[in-house]
């Protein structure tokens, strides 16, 4: 048993779900990685996509970003995309941009 069958072993059921069938590229990419960012690293995302584009520039994006795709079960239509979260990136930095909002800011709107 390989390490990619390990993992789906134990994590099969996936933390957070987000449809976006019907959405084309490059929207359905920048909505799965916005998911992506906000979950916590090891947690698994499961993308409804129906956009074949997803399937070639999805893979390329998640390389860049750390992130990894698992598994792909397809069905008539559209596919199930598991993305693994891989370590805690700063999506501002990313993004190339500044949020306007210091730590101070975002600690109370937590509480």
């Amino acid at each position: 048993m390989n390490n990619l069958e390990l993992v789906l072993e134990k994590k099969f059921e996936p933390d957070k779900i987000i449809d976006l069938r019907g959405v084309s590229c490059p929207w359905s990419i920048l909505k799965a990685k916005s998911q992506l960012i906000a979950m916590q690293p090891g947690e698994v995302l499961e993308v409804l996509a129906s956009d074949p584009s997803m399937f070639e520039d999805f893979p390329k994006v998640l390389g860049q970003s750390g992130h990894h795709l698992i598994k792909i079960n397809k069905h008539p239509g559209f596919s199930r995309l598991y993305v693994k979260r891989g370590q805690k990136e700063e999506n501002s930095e990313i993004a190339g941009c500044e949020t306007g909002i210091d730590d101070s800011e975002t600690k109370r709107r937590q509480q």
